[in-house]
């Protein structure tokens, strides 16, 4: 993909960054999306230092360049059992036949959640973004940078990070790392 457009860029200290707005609404009227590209010099210590506050910090010192970006098609999935990981946060009665109590939605039989997997879809190439995802719930039954030029080149040929957000209060929808993306066009 090859564009030349204005579009709000950021470069800091071990990275560039461009944002790419994705036009459409979340959820209505509650704001519009956006896709943060993140192209770190040294992915390891980068991402060992990002924090909640870093991103917010690349996206809000970003400023309007005519960007020449290049960036790679690329898909990515992703597939993740919580189970284990709602269990270590203390939410176990759910998940034990012996002590779940979901007769809020049925009486006739003694339910339990059985499973808790959660899958996110990431598609880019030149007609925009698609991103989906989805949680199952199975139960089971029992019986910023200073001034610079106007005009940059970002030629996305590197490992990056890609952050799908909702413009107005910051939230991140959606996150990944594409570690080859030659692999990925």
């Amino acid at each position: 993909m090859a564009m030349d457009q204005l579009l709000q860029y950021a470069a800091g200290k071990g990275y560039r960054a461009v944002e790419l707005p994705m036009g459409g609404h979340f959820n209505g009227a509650y704001g519009t999306l956006s896709m943060t590209i993140v192209v770190p010099d040294d992915m390891t210590s980068f991402v060992n230092g990002l924090t909640t506050a870093e991103l917010a910090g690349i996206v809000s010192g970003a400023r309007a360049y005519d960007v020449d970006l290049t960036l790679p098609r690329f898909s990515a999935e992703s597939r993740v059992d919580l189970a284990d990981a709602l269990k270590a946060m203390g939410m176990t009665a759910l998940f034990d036949p012996d002590s779940a109590d979901l007769s809020g939605i049925t009486t006739d039989e003694t339910l339990f959640i059985a499973k808790v997997i959660h899958q996110a879809n990431i598609d880019v190439d030149e007609e925009g973004t698609t991103a989906s995802a989805v949680t199952v719930v199975s139960g089971q039954g029992m019986a910023g940078p200073g001034p610079g030029p106007t005009h940059v080149q970002l030629h996305v040929d590197k490992p990056f990070l890609y952050f799908i957000r909702e413009t107005t209060t910051g939230a991140v929808l959606f996150m990944g790392r594409i570690a080859d993306p030659s692999a990925s066009s």
